[in-house]
């Protein structure tokens, strides 16, 4: 079940829809692509502060190119609605939330009540933070009301398909 309901508003940023007393949503329209609505400042971000990346042995960079760039922040943007929606069940934030994680991820955040997540409101697109020389990770840096979000986005191999890895929480909120 790739296609969820979201909203978005280019051009005061990210809005969030929250979905409420749903036991089993239906299934929804499909979305616009949000490469061709979003834009976002790439920067490189050197070592991407010392994470630990994963193991790409013979496998090649898949580098940068706008396509890259459109993909990590499409799945960072669409992570993000499903991350804000603190009137939520658990257990189904959880799981429209964890098609956009790694499964360690997934596991991680299964546990969190989203009722106990900051409320807040997205105040743009996010920053996409890159090192030119390592295409397997990314980091989408979503300036809220309440501070700077943080998504670190992986792809394994030679797969193009971004996935959240750990999501940062701004100071204050761990």
């Amino acid at each position: 079940m790739k296609n969820r309901f979201f909203s978005l508003v280019t051009t005061a940023g990210v809005a969030v829809t929250v979905l409420v007393g749903c036991a089993q949503p239906a299934p929804a329209p499909a979305a616009q692509p949000l490469a061709a609505t979003l834009t976002a400042t790439a920067t490189a971000c050197g070592s991407c502060d010392g994470l630990p990346q994963a193991d790409h042995t013979g496998v090649s960079d898949p580098g940068w190119d706008k396509r890259a760039k459109a993909d990590a922040l499409e799945v960072a943007s669409k992570a993000m609605v499903l991350y804000n929606r603190p009137a939520v069940d658990g257990k189904r934030w959880i799981y429209d939330l964890a098609q956009y994680m790694t499964d360690d991820a997934g596991a991680k955040y299964q546990g969190v009540d989203p009722a106990n997540l900051p409320a807040f409101t997205t105040m743009g697109p996010p920053k996409l933070v890159i090192d030119p020389a390592n295409g397997f990770a990314a980091n989408a840096q979503f300036a809220t009301t309440v501070g700077v979000f943080d998504f670190e986005l992986r792809r394994q191999g030679g797969n193009r398909e971004w996935k959240i890895q750990y999501i940062n929480m701004p100071d204050g909120f761990h």
